[in-house]
């Protein structure tokens, strides 16, 4: 038995997962699914026409007009155009993907929009598998970019790029902890740390790295795993070319995948080809509890707010040498 349109778009709301596929933009996804979905419901059997009252000059045995109510054919979809637009779904994410980058994309329909707010208030935590490729860079650190240098890559070894990624995180904490003016040798500081992850309370102050490490390294191709909140896929993109310089060569990122968004983790994505109202719905019960009140209230320490919250770019901190590298 065919669906009811009217139900499956009143069940159309709430949060649900996809996994976005390189090579297409969050607006192409988002456009795709208020097509697909406006199509699908055309096709489900609608709500019957609305009737009208018709006043017939025939008598009835009381000498009155004979009063009926026929089907109003102004309303029928020949007439008025399809009952569902892709304008009347209302789609929105949160934690944008590029072009370029693949993987976990939170999204929302109808009233799951404002829970879309929340999630971006919460800050979490995001995971990426970030590859590169060394010997080369480009003018825009993308794969897909103009070659402008080309090094050798040789000299570099798995032992030298785990120094320069523990010294990128490093960096990173023990800024978070200046930018809260306090000491990372004190007791305040400890306290600070058991409390939860340390990040910005602004939440456009800049990327903060919270873990880093090396998982593939097979010259020229190497893989890092990144934990971080603010990041956008420019910075991760520009992360690589600057780890490259770090080695003495030069490096250019070869693929952007997030793995993880806060509580939603890849079995919890769709793929799009399965984007269909059914398993919406159905990914939408699935993800109902990742959106619960505790969950969201499960989020990292802040700072303090005000102009303390500076925006950290990629701090590298090894030996006696500390650099930042401004976008």
């Amino acid at each position: 038995m065919a669906e009811y349109a009217p139900n499956v778009f009143r069940a159309l709301n709430g949060i649900f997962c996809i996994y976005k596929p390189a090579g297409r933009t969050v607006f192409d996804i988002v456009h795709a699914l208020k097509t697909n979905l406006a199509r699908e419901l055309n096709q489900m059997p609608g709500r019957p026409l609305r009737e009208k009252v018709v006043i017939s000059n025939t008598l009835c045995s009381d000498n009155l007009p004979t009063i009926t109510t026929v089907p109003d054919l102004a309303d029928h979809p020949l007439v008025v155009g399809l009952r569902y637009m892709k304008d009347d779904f209302r789609i929105g994410s949160v934690g944008h993907l590029g072009k370029h980058a693949s993987g976990v994309l939170v999204m929302g329909i109808g009233n799951g929009l404002s829970k879309l707010r929340d999630l971006a208030t919460a800050g979490f935590l995001r995971v990426y598998h970030v590859k590169g490729q060394l010997g080369m860079a480009t003018h825009n650190f993308s794969p897909v970019g103009r070659i402008i240098e080309r090094t050798t890559f040789h000299h570099i070894t798995r032992p030298r790029m785990d120094r320069i990624l523990a010294a990128v995180q490093a960096g990173h904490q023990k800024h978070m902890f200046a930018t809260a003016r306090v000491d990372i040798q004190s007791q305040e500081a400890y306290e600070l740390a058991v409390g939860g992850l340390i990040r910005p309370t602004d939440l456009k102050a800049g990327a903060v790295i919270y873990g880093i490490r090396c998982i593939e390294f097979h010259p020229p191709d190497f893989t890092i795993e990144v934990h971080a909140v603010n990041e956008t896929c420019a910075y991760l993109m520009k992360l690589i070319h600057e780890i490259g310089l770090e080695l003495r060569a030069s490096a250019v990122c070869s693929q952007v995948r997030r793995i993880r968004y806060g509580h939603f983790r890849l079995s919890h994505a769709l793929l799009t080809k399965h984007c269909k109202s059914s398993s919406i719905i159905e990914n939408i019960e699935f993800c109902h509890e990742l959106v619960s009140e505790s969950k969201l209230d499960d989020r990292p320490a802040l700072l303090v707010k005000g102009n303390n919250c500076l925006a950290p770019k990629l701090y590298i901190e090894s030996g006696q040498f500390t650099h930042e590298f401004s976008d």
